[in-house]
């Protein structure tokens, strides 16, 4: 199936039409954030992210929306916090991106102690991927853990064992 531009241009427009006109229901604010960031308007889509946040800070999906669109814009102090958010309400994967924002420095100090709290708190959380990082660090000792077999091997079993009950 292919999608027109014109389109696009039209869902934009009547989205935008149903946040004016809802401008206190999130839903409405964080879809036209959504269509604007799907057609590539992220500057656009920062005034309907921020109002979502405003009327639902505890929705996940919005803190990581809102997170994106300040990365698509280079913006990552402003990203950093809302993906705290959806990490600190649970959220692995905000938790494995707060790893990249401290081993890269984006938006924080470069920090292997923060780095290596986050891909626990997410390998802890249930993300997989980062299960098997945990592995590696063990085996490595990357992010500032001393190389330890046995940790590793138990880290290999909990990711064996995910990836047996998925």
């Amino acid at each position: 199936m292919r999608i027109e531009h014109g389109a696009l241009a039209k869902a934009s427009e009547v989205q935008g039409t149903i946040a004016q006109l809802r401008p206190d229901y999130w839903a409405a604010q964080y879809d036209y954030a959504g269509t604007l960031s799907f057609v590539r308007r992220y500057n656009d889509a920062i005034s309907p992210i921020k109002r979502t946040i405003a009327l639902r800070p505890d929705h996940i999906p919005s803190c990581q929306s809102a997170a994106l669109i300040f990365t698509m814009m280079g913006r990552h102090v402003e990203a950093v916090p809302q993906t705290r958010k959806a990490a600190e309400l649970g959220s692995s994967v905000a938790m494995f991106d707060m790893v990249r924002y401290y081993t890269e420095g984006l938006g924080v100090e470069k920090s292997d102690a923060e780095a290596f709290r986050w891909t626990k708190q997410a390998a802890e959380n249930g993300h997989l991927l980062v299960r098997r990082e945990m592995i590696e660090i063990f085996l490595e000792g990357r992010y500032g853990p001393t190389p330890n077999d046995a940790k590793a091997v138990d880290w290999a079993t909990r990711h064996r064992a995910a990836k047996e009950n998925r």
